[in-house]
């Protein structure tokens, strides 16, 4: 793969990990709103459905598809926003950050599924 196409590939990623405090913002102000900014003493945050492993990821230095490895990283990202969020403000005040999770972690894993781990070059 050229560096320009991986490039273009990377960038949506790189924009949707960026988005991160856009969305912790957004979750606090539907919270305050609906009134879930006290969460309750029982709940509990849904199991990560994560497939790829934390051997695939770009913060190790290894040699792996950096696409996959990005948005792998992000999905992990984005649960543990999630958990800091149920945690907050309840399981109901934390489903936007579920949404984004979701999104994201269905498609590191069709990723995975796909490519796996190895380097795409």
């Amino acid at each position: 793969m050229s560096k320009l196409k991986m490039l273009l590939c990377v960038a949506p990623l790189v924009l949707l990990a960026a988005c991160t405090e856009a969305l912790d913002y957004d979750a606090e102000d539907d919270a305050y709103t609906t009134g879930a900014n006290t969460p309750s003493t029982n709940a509990s945050a849904k199991s990560s459905f994560l497939q790829c492993p934390m051997s695939c990821t770009t913060k190790k230095g290894g040699k792996v598809n950096v696409q996959v490895a990005s948005t792998c990283d992000a999905a992990r990202s984005y649960y543990n926003a999630y958990k800091r969020a149920v945690n907050k403000y309840g399981a109901s005040g934390a489903e936007p950050h579920w949404d984004a999770y979701e999104q994201t972690a269905e498609l590191a894993n069709e990723m995975y599924v796909s490519f796996g781990c190895a380097p795409d070059y």
